[in-house]
């Protein structure tokens, strides 16, 4: 018997790395619970407003149908007529209603959703419509998607020709049984030209290991000079940020390595600014972050990189090794948790918020503004105005809210929104000296071979 809590933590865990991954929308959706009932929370960043969040919102089942059915531009009614084929278009992300608001002056604004059986449907149709249109890309082949069951299946696609649909079908199970784990026994049914998905994506083990892979390969990107994408260096930033307020310690930059018998530059060594100069991570540092990710995500990689790196006097080389399936996993995922959408709706780290799991005070149940089981209400200002129940955006947008108070606790280094972002530094054969670096020493560090001219890596697997 699965247990439902978890599965439904892997599969917003699996919605989020896959819209991330695919470039769809910047998902930071987390589970959260309050005695039997389980909610999605979604956060913002402090400064947005109701309008700007709304605004947000809105455009996730935009972009959604535009990533599964090519649909750029659209009213409200026509995305949803599109989005009953494979969706159930009741349920959130398709339906946003006005009495989910949650709002304070130390964390801003979240968005907390009920998890009823049509926000879990459409958790496990993502996750179904994601693998599927991974292999069409992979076989440069189409099909048309087609109204089911939603009681007995998660998607379905016709095929032209039988031919093409034998292929899809002969792909889509090898790939199942070669990439993941615990995989659902007999996950399709066919008729004619026709393949279904069942709707058997219960087990979370299952889940996890298809997102594991994905993040993995986020992760593996991670490697490509923040110059040449500025999608890493979006990510980059939000690990300078968390470490920066986890250590109070600003990072410089990021040593890349290639891990020993590998061409990637998988391996990310962070350099903090210390007094004289640049210095690498210490051992109660990483400790701190190992802990804060409830995993040993830094290890001390000396002595496994292909490049040389001798740091006399230090207590070791610490970094993230993101070949490391576990490791990237573990990163990714809490990275993205862990974050707010800004008003690019883009996934970043709130400088006035900590990087750490909602403690009792700070979750949305425990709050004057909680209107108990039948949902969350928004504060009286908020109350008044008139919204669509499907779209969630007004009229005219109300004014900007004063952000109000930060959280409690210490205040994340100042140092951080001082420092200006610098290129990862890719390392092959150098020296690290005393365990500081200037950046003279830093620019003389060579690049390492799995890097293609452009900045992309060479040979990257697709998803």
């Amino acid at each position: 018997m699965p247990n439902i809590r978890e599965t439904v933590r892997a599969l917003i865990s699996a919605f989020n790395v896959h819209n991330y991954a695919r470039n769809t929308v910047k998902t930071n959706f987390t589970l959260q619970s309050e005695g039997k009932e389980d909610y999605i929370v979604v956060s913002f960043e402090k400064s947005m407003n109701t309008y700007q969040c709304r605004r947000y919102l809105n455009s996730i089942k935009r972009k959604i149908i535009r990533e599964f059915y090519g649909i750029e531009e659209s009213n409200d009614a026509e995305i949803l007529d599109t989005a009953k084929l494979i969706f159930d278009v009741n349920s959130f992300p398709f339906n946003i209603s006005d009495r989910d608001w949650f709002w304070d002056e130390q964390n801003g604004y979240k968005f907390v959703i009920p998890i009823d059986q049509g926000v879990i449907f459409n958790l496990k149709s993502h996750l179904a419509s994601s693998l599927e249109k991974d292999i069409l890309e992979d076989m440069q082949i189409s099909s048309t998607t087609v109204p089911f069951n939603k009681r007995k299946y998660l998607c379905c696609s016709k095929f032209d020709t039988k031919e093409s649909r034998q292929q899809f079908e002969h792909r889509f199970l090898s790939r199942m049984r070669e990439r993941y784990e615990n995989v659902p026994k007999k996950p399709l049914k066919v008729e004619g030209n026709s393949v279904y998905i069942k709707d058997v994506f219960d087990d979370a083990r299952f889940i996890d290991s298809v997102t594991r892979r994905v993040a993995w390969l986020v992760g593996m990107y991670l490697g490509v000079d923040s110059d040449a994408n500025h999608k890493v260096k979006l990510f980059k930033d939000m690990i300078v940020e968390s470490i920066g307020q986890l250590t109070g310690v600003a990072i410089y930059g990021f040593v890349c390595a290639s891990p020993l018998g590998r061409e990637e530059a998988s391996i990310l060594i962070p350099n903090i600014k210390g007094n004289e100069g640049a210095r690498l991570l210490t051992n109660e540092e990483a400790l701190k972050l190992n802990y804060a990710f409830n995993g040993a995500v830094f290890c001390d990689l000396y002595g496994k990189t292909q490049g040389k790196l001798l740091v006399n006097g230090s207590s070791g080389v610490y970094g993230i090794d993101f070949s490391n399936k576990e490791i990237s996993h573990c990163v990714i995922t809490k990275i993205i948790e862990s974050s707010v959408i800004n008003k690019d709706h883009e996934l970043s780290i709130d400088p006035e918020l900590h990087f750490r799991e909602l403690s009792p005070a700070q979750s949305p149940f425990n709050s004057p503004i909680h209107a108990g089981p039948s949902g969350l209400r928004t504060p009286p200002n908020q109350r008044s105005r008139s919204r669509s129940r499907d779209s969630g955006i007004g009229e005219s947008p109300p004014k900007p809210k004063d952000s109000g108070a930060s959280s409690g606790g210490p205040e994340p280094s100042t140092e951080l929104s001082d420092m200006e972002w610098e290129s990862s530094i890719h390392f092959q054969n150098g020296r690290l000296p005393n365990g500081h670096l200037d950046k003279a020493q830093l620019a003389r560090l060579s690049s390492p071979t799995g890097k293609s001219q452009d900045g992309a890596l060479e040979g990257f697997p697709r998803l």
